[in-house]
């Protein structure tokens, strides 16, 4: 076994954007992302307009 440290993940990009916009994109979101969105502004995943 070695005793050099495990090297670092390294990440794809320092800021990712959508393509349309160039609205940066986070990494993860949490609830604390969307706790001002009101409920009924949330598509649920099988309605108009789907983003895949």
């Amino acid at each position: 076994m070695s005793d050099k440290p495990a090297a670092k993940p390294i990440e794809r990009k320092a800021e990712f954007k959508t393509t349309v916009d160039g609205f940066p994109v986070k990494r993860v979101y949490t609830r604390d992302d969307i706790k001002d969105v009101k409920p009924e502004d949330i598509n649920e995943q099988d309605e108009y307009p789907v983003a895949c």
